[in-house]
């Protein structure tokens, strides 16, 4: 078994083998492993552009895809 070094790279590894499998799904949308991915990357550019960079980022949503994709954003 291959042990991955972080949850990042697993979404990114993920979206290279199977980019159209559905990873999450809530009761309005669901991603496949492409779209989390770059809805990811679009939160962290976000973050970025406005210099939230090694700040605190406190995650209000309610229990949906969208909480998950900002999740992973963060952590980019």
């Amino acid at each position: 078994m291959k042990v991955r070094k972080s949850v990042i790279s697993y979404l990114d590894e993920t979206a290279q083998k199977i980019p159209n499998n559905i990873a999450v799904v809530d009761a309005d949308k669901s991603y496949t492993f492409l779209d989390m991915l770059n809805q990811s990357k679009t939160v962290a550019t976000y973050i970025i552009q406005h210099n939230y960079i090694k700040q605190n980022i406190v995650i209000l949503l309610p229990k949906k895809t969208t909480a998950i994709i900002s999740f992973f954003g963060c952590l980019y």
